[in-house]
C-alpha cells in the first residue's frame, strides 16, 4: 500500500461522508449507500491526488463488503465497525495498484515426473515403469502389457527386464515414417492420394463418432503386437476388428492375444504365415456361419443388432501366390451362399490391386457389380518407396446413405495401413409406444370358463365332424 493512502486513511476514518469520481462520474457515500451527485465532489486530503477507480469492480467489492463486515471487523478491531472505514480501506487497496479484483485460481503447475499416458503426476508411492528409451515413466494401470501380478514379482525378485512405452514401441517400427508424414506431404516421384475418403490425417478420431465401426488389418504377425492393438480398441472401441495375417498355430492360446473387453474367433494356419481372426465387442451379439471359402482363408458370423436385419460379416485372405481367378470365384460361391436380406460386410486383404486396370482387377469389379457389392475404399493401404496399391478392401451391399464414412487410419503397425467403414445406427423414435396385448390371468375361475364354454352354439363343429366320420367309412 503507499503512502498517499495511509495519509488518506488517517485523515478520514470518521468521516461521515465520502465523495470519488469514477470513470468521470461522481459518487458521494452518505448515510451507508452510493448516489450519483451532478457536483463535481472528488477526495482531496492533504494535497493527494483525487481517488478514480474502476467502477464495477469498486462497486462490486463494496457490495461485498457491506455484506461481510466481520471479516474485516476480525482483521482491523473495533474502529472497522464504521462502514466509512471499510469503504476507506477499500478505495485505500484500490489506490495502491497492485490489487486484482478477480485472481481466480491459482495456476496449476505441471508434474515434475508426469505420466506418459495419462499425464498425471508420478509419486514415490506409484506404481510406475521408465521406458528404456525415453526414461519417462508410465502409471501401472496406463501400462497394457504388465499386470499387477507381473509387476509386483518383478518388484519381489529385483529382475531385470526391459519396457518401452507406446510412443517408443511406434517410433521403432520400420515403417512409422513413413506413415506420418504429413497430410499435405507425398513421396518422392508419386503421386497424390486421392482424398475422397477420410484422409490421414484424421488417426482415431473418425472412429469416436457414433456408429457401428468396422476396422481391417493386415497385421503381419498378431502375438508381437497386441499391446499395440489393446490400445486402439481401449481408444476407440470398434465393435468388429478384422485381422489378416495372424501368423498364428494351434500353440497359441487365446488368452495370450486376448483384447480386453472382446470375444475372439480364428482361422489359424501357421507361424510363417496366413491365418485369419475377427475380435467382436463383447456387447455385440453374433452367431459364427458355416458359409463355404474356397480358395481364400476365411471366416464368416452374423452380427445381430436390435430392431434390424442381421449383418453377415466376413474376413477374408488371399495369399499373393494363390490363384486369383479361383479366389474371385470362391467369393462369388460365399456371397450366393448368404441369406438374401441380410446386409454384407466383408473386410480382407485380397492382394488385388484395384487401382490398376489390369485383366484381373476388371474381372474382380464385374463380381463385385454382378453381386450389388462395392468397395468402399479407393486409397493406397499398402504405401512402398516406389508404389502405392489398394489392396485391402471393405465389400458391402449396405446403401450409401447408411455408411457414415470410410477409409483408412494412419497407424504404423506394419506395411499395410487400416481400413475402416462406419454403419450409422438407428435413431430411437419417441413419442411413440407398442401396445400389446395378454389375457390376464389374475382372476381366472375355472368354473366361469366351463359354464362360458357350455354357452357356446358348438352345432357347425359337429356337424362337420358327422360328415368327416361318414365319409371315413
Amino acid at each position: 500500500m503507499k503512502g498517499t493512502s495511509g495519509i488518506l486513511l488517517a485523515s478520514i476514518i470518521y468521516l461521515g461522508a465520502v465523495s470519488l469520481q469514477c470513470n468521470g462520474t461522481n459518487y458521494q457515500y452518505h448515510r451507508k449507500e452510493w448516489t450519483k451527485t451532478s457536483k463535481s465532489a472528488t477526495m482531496e486530503i492533504d494535497d493527494t491526488e483525487p481517488i478514480a477507480v474502476d467502477e464495477c469492480s469498486a462497486y462490486s467489492t463494496l457490495c461485498w463488503l457491506e455484506s461481510t463486515p466481520s471479516t474485516l471487523q476480525r482483521r482491523c478491531g473495533p474502529k472497522a465497525r464504521n462502514p466509512v472505514l471499510i469503504r476507506t480501506l477499500l478505495l485505500c487497496l484500490l489506490r495502491s495498484g497492485d490489487v486484482e479484483t478477480n485472481p481466480g485460481p491459482r495456476e496449476r503447475r505441471s508434474p515434475k515426473n508426469p505420466c506418459v499416458a495419462c499425464s498425471r503426476g508420478i509419486i514415490a508411492s506409484s506404481k510406475a515403469i521408465s521406458c528404456d528409451d525415453c526414461s519417462k515413466w508410465t502409471h501401472l494401470k496406463c501400462c497394457l502389457s504388465i499386470s499387477i501380478r507381473d509387476y509386483d514379482e518383478l518388484v519381489s525378485t529385483q529382475r531385470e527386464f526391459s519396457y518401452l512405452c507406446n510412443r517408443c514401441s511406434l517410433r521403432n517400427l520400420p515403417f512409422y515414417e513413413l506413415t506420418m508424414l504429413k497430410a499435405d506431404e507425398q513421396p518422392v516421384n508419386q503421386p497424390a492420394a486421392d482424398n475422397s475418403n477420410t484422409s490421414l490425417s484424421q488417426t482415431h478420431s473418425a472412429l469416436k463418432n457414433k456408429g457401428i465401426h468396422f476396422v481391417h488389418l493386415n497385421i503381419r504377425s498378431l502375438l508381437p503386437k497386441i499391446p499395440e492393438l489393446k490400445a486402439l480398441v481401449l481408444e476407440t472401441r470398434v465393435s468388429v476388428l478384422s485381422i489378416t495375417e495372424t501368423w498364428l498355430d494351434a500353440t497359441v492360446s487365446d488368452s495370450e492375444v486376448a483384447l480386453p473387453g472382446y470375444s475372439i474367433i480364428r482361422a489359424d494356419r501357421s507361424r510363417q504365415g496366413g491365418g485369419v481372426c475377427m475380435y467382436v465387442r463383447d456387447d455385440r451379439a453374433f452367431t459364427p456361419c458355416g458359409i463355404p471359402s474356397d480358395g481364400m482363408e476365411a471366416l464368416w458370423m452374423e452380427l445381430n443388432l436390435p430392431d434390424s436385419k442381421p449383418i453377415t460379416i466376413g474376413t477374408v485372405y488371399r495369399p499373393p501366390s494363390s490363384n486369383a481367378i479361383s479366389f474371385v470365384e470362391g467369393l462369388e460361391t460365399a456371397v450366393s451362399s448368404i441369406s438374401l436380406g441380410n446386409e454384407i460386410v466383408i473386410l480382407g486383404d485380397t492382394n488385388i490391386d484395384t487401382l490398376k486396370d489390369n485383366n484381373l482387377s476388371k474381372a474382380y469389379k464385374r463380381m463385385l457389380n454382378s453381386l450389388n457389392l462395392r468397395n468402399l475404399i479407393s486409397e493406397p493401404t499398402r504405401i512402398t518407396e516406389c508404389s502405392r496399391s489398394c489392396l485391402d478392401h471393405i465389400l458391402t451391399n449396405i446403401s450409401t446413405c447408411k455408411i457414415a464414412m470410410s477409409g483408412t487410419i494412419d497407424i504404423g503397425l506394419s506395411d499395410h495401413l487400416p481400413v475402416f467403414c462406419t454403419h450409422k445406427t438407428a435413431k430411437a423414435k419417441f413419442n411413440s409406444h407398442k401396445y400389446i396385448k395378454i389375457r390376464c390371468m389374475k382372476n381366472y375361475s375355472q368354473e366361469l370358463f366351463l359354464e362360458t364354454l357350455m354357452q357356446v352354439d358348438w352345432s357347425a363343429v359337429t356337424d362337420h365332424l358327422a360328415k368327416v366320420n361318414l365319409f371315413s367309412f
